[in-house]
């Protein structure tokens, strides 16, 4: 019913908040729960979504197999809704803890593959961009091929700022990952002028 659809969101919501908070745990037993009636239904599209917010959960817990599983899960049950700005997230996630967290890195390329290809498909989002770029950039340093990096990183600077504006932290957090890379290339000079830009972004 729509009642229960309505509830089921809410609960999707109430998750985020929660993990928002710290309460990961928590958070994760309600998705857990949530997701036990969206698959009932079903209602792909959905699952997804709370796949992808465990996903994010049980990596800040630690449990990277767990994580794996989870991007995975979403990205079927996206594939299965047809969704493919959740695809191509799902996608990217996984490439990400495989390459940066399971020591995968060459099957984390494959699945940045299939990120970018559904990507394209999906035309101009800049907050699909965004997460494909990052998950690129993560792929390609644990490859060894930082120099690759630098024309996702100005990329994805560009393309936070045109979502979050020039304060946001995470732009921060961009700049600081483009000065290590940079650092990586053997470039410290330009490296530490980066991270200079970061420190100015995180203070505004």
């Amino acid at each position: 019913t729509r009642a229960s659809k309505c509830s089921r969101a809410r609960s999707l919501a109430r998750a985020s908040e929660l993990g928002s908070s710290g309460d990961d745990r928590t958070a994760l037993t309600l998705i857990d729960r949530t997701l036990a009636d969206v698959r009932a239904i079903p209602d792909h599209r959905l699952e997804a979504e709370l796949e992808l917010l465990g996903g994010k959960f049980k990596h800040h817990l630690g449990d990277n197999t767990g994580t794996l599983a989870a991007y995975q899960e979403a990205f079927l049950a996206a594939e299965a809704a047809a969704d493919d700005a959740l695809a191509a997230r799902a996608a990217a996630g996984t490439a990400f803890v495989l390459a940066g967290w399971l020591w995968r890195p060459q099957d984390g390329e494959r699945w940045i593959g299939i990120a970018n290809a559904i990507a394209e498909r999906v035309g101009h989002d800049d907050v699909v961009e965004a997460e494909v770029l990052h998950n690129r950039i993560v792929v390609m340093a644990e490859l060894g091929h930082p120099e690759q990096t630098i024309e996702a990183h100005e990329k994805e600077i560009a393309t936070l700022e045109r979502l979050y504006g020039e304060r946001s932290p995470r732009l921060a957090i961009a700049f600081m990952n483009k000065g290590i890379s940079l650092s990586y290339m053997g470039k410290p000079e330009l490296g530490r002028s980066e991270e200079h830009t970061s420190e100015l972004q995180s203070h505004h």
